[in-house]
């Protein structure tokens, strides 16, 4: 999921992402229910307060991970081998 670029554009914009199954790895620490929504999970309706939660987790995990953080972690490692 995190390759996506769907996804990081609904990250980057505070929108909620939602899917219908994911069958992936957890290695970046997003968290179904947390991070996204996955639509065919759940038994409850999402209401608009929780999908605001869940869509501001996501932004708050992408700015962490978005390519300006990616590019600084890069020329951190780069610039300490020199």
């Amino acid at each position: 999921m995190t390759k996506s670029t769907i996804f990081a554009a609904y990250c980057a914009h505070k929108f909620l992402p939602i899917g219908i199954w994911y069958e992936g790895q957890n290695l970046d620490g997003l968290v179904a229910g947390k991070n996204y929504w996955l639509g065919d999970r759940y038994q409850q309706k999402m209401n608009i307060s929780d999908g605001d939660i869940v869509a501001d987790n996501a932004y708050k995990w992408y700015e962490k991970h978005n390519l300006s953080a990616q590019a600084h972690t890069f020329m951190k490692y780069i610039c300490f081998q020199q």
